[in-house]
């Protein structure tokens, strides 16, 4: 479980100044997926959500990777 909380105690521990990292770089990489039933796969408000996720995970992939 802790591998998979990474991002967000890094998050978390980054606004408690009493906290100081051990390691610059995360140590464990992980790959989020969604997954969609092929019916809805088409359906425009899974679109949406979907390319919603995209866009905030690319815009916030520096922090996400604990680097900022």
């Amino acid at each position: 479980m802790a591998g998979r909380n990474q991002c967000y105690e890094c998050q978390s521990a980054d606004r408690s100044p009493g906290l100081v990292r051990l390691m610059s770089e995360p140590v464990l990489m992980e790959q989020w997926w969604t997954v969609v039933h092929v019916d809805l796969a088409r359906a425009a408000r899974i679109r949406a959500v979907l390319g919603f996720l995209g866009e905030l995970a690319a815009r916030e992939a520096d922090r996400l990777a604990g680097r900022s």
